[in-house]
């Protein structure tokens, strides 16, 4: 999927945007965590976990309330039994991603404020924790590939542009913050100079809805 070219026609695929920045985010915190045995301090680590899960979880949030109820209404006007099939599947795939990975980002907590706490790491601990952080990049990955190969090609095949726009606002716009663009200034801090450039024009179509 071409994002960037794609973005005019198809909106919704404008949400690879944040999920390419989620990718980056996730990386960045395997990375710190994979330096835990030459430093002895987590604050560094906390801080980036803390970062990418807010918005994570925010996202999941938007899925289960937007994206899930529009791929719903989409998928409802399948006819055969092996396309309702499908989409039942498709539906299911989605729903249990997100619970992995709250499950992961639960664990990867009760490890960093339980386990660990105020006390010193510990080789045996720290082990742990990369191991749990891997697993959660994982599921994060595993669960944005449903996104981009199946959920989002379904809605920018089966939407208009119009509702397309309208449901990326969803996404990418907190309605709830004081700072409603913070996703957005998020995704910018974890973008190159091209996707920065694309997403501003998005936002821009999002200004005017």
């Amino acid at each position: 999927m071409n994002i960037e070219n794609n973005n005019q026609s198809n909106p919704i695929e404008a949400a690879g945007f944040l999920h390419e920045a989620l990718r980056i985010a996730a990386n960045q915190v395997k990375q710190i965590s994979d330096q835990l045995g030459t430093v002895h301090s987590l604050q560094g680590l906390t801080l980036a976990f803390t970062n990418w899960v807010t918005v994570l979880i925010f996202n999941m949030a938007q899925q289960e309330n937007y994206i899930e109820p529009s791929l719903r209404d989409a998928l409802s006007k399948e006819d055969s039994n092996k396309e309702q099939k499908n989409s039942s599947i498709i539906l299911a795939l989605s729903r249990v991603g997100r619970q992995e990975q709250m499950s992961k980002i639960e664990d990867v907590f009760s490890i960093l404020y339980s386990e660990i706490g105020d006390t010193s790491l510990i080789t045996r601990t720290t082990q742990h924790l990369q191991r749990q952080i891997l697993d959660m990049e994982i599921a994060q990955t595993n669960h944005l590939e449903t996104q981009d190969l199946l959920i989002i090609p379904i809605l920018a095949n089966r939407m208009d542009s119009v509702d397309q726009l309208s449901l990326l606002k969803n996404i990418l716009i907190d309605e709830q913050s004081d700072d409603r663009r913070w996703i957005v200034d998020w995704i910018s801090e974890h973008s190159n100079p091209s996707s920065k450039s694309a997403l501003a024009e998005i936002e821009s179509q999002l200004a005017d809805m």
